[in-house]
C-alpha cells in the first residue's frame, strides 16, 4: 500500500536590516534585484544579463539573459513605495514556469528600524535549477 501525506503550504521568511534610507532600500529590493539576488538562481539556458521588475500592480518580473532571451517568473501583486510589494512566484518546486499557483505570493515589506529599513523578503530556493528553454508561452 502507498500512502502519502497531505501536502500543506510552507511559509519562509528572511529578515535583513539594511543601513539606508527607506527609499533607496525599496529602489534597491525591487529596481536592482539582480544586485543582491544570487545569479546562479535563474532558470534562463543563457547567463544571467539583468533581472526586470515593471514597478506596478500587474507588472511582470522577467530575466532576461545576455543572448536577449526571456524568462517570466513573476508577477507583481502590489507595488506601494517605499513599504510594501507583493509578488506571485511562478516557479515550482521542479524548476519550471506554473502561473496556475496564484495562491503562492512573496511578499517584501519595508518599516523604519534603527540605523535603516526593517526589510523582510522572500528567500530564493536554494538548489541550483537544471537549465532548459522555455517556450514563449512559458
Amino acid at each position: 500500500m502507498n500512502v502519502q501525506a497531505p501536502t500543506t503550504s510552507t511559509s519562509v521568511h528572511k529578515s535583513i536590516v539594511v543601513d539606508a534610507p527607506i527609499e533607496r532600500a525599496f529602489h534597491v529590493f525591487t529596481q536592482e534585484m539582480a544586485s543582491w539576488w544570487p545569479p546562479e538562481h535563474h532558470i534562463l539556458d543563457a547567463p544571467l544579463g539583468q533581472m526586470v521588475v515593471e514597478p506596478r500592480e500587474g507588472g511582470r518580473i522577467y530575466d532576461v539573459g545576455t543572448d536577449g532571451s526571456e524568462c517570466q517568473w513573476a508577477r507583481v501583486l502590489a507595488y506601494q513605495p517605499p513599504t510594501a510589494f507583493v509578488f506571485s512566484w511562478d516557479i515550482n518546486l521542479q524548476w519550471q514556469i506554473e502561473r496556475s499557483r496564484a495562491h503562492e505570493r512573496s511578499r517584501g515589506s519595508l518599516r523604519p528600524g534603527g540605523r535603516g529599513p526593517y526589510a523582510r523578503r522572500p528567500r530564493a530556493p536554494q538548489a541550483r535549477p537544471p537549465r532548459r528553454r522555455l517556450g514563449e508561452d512559458a
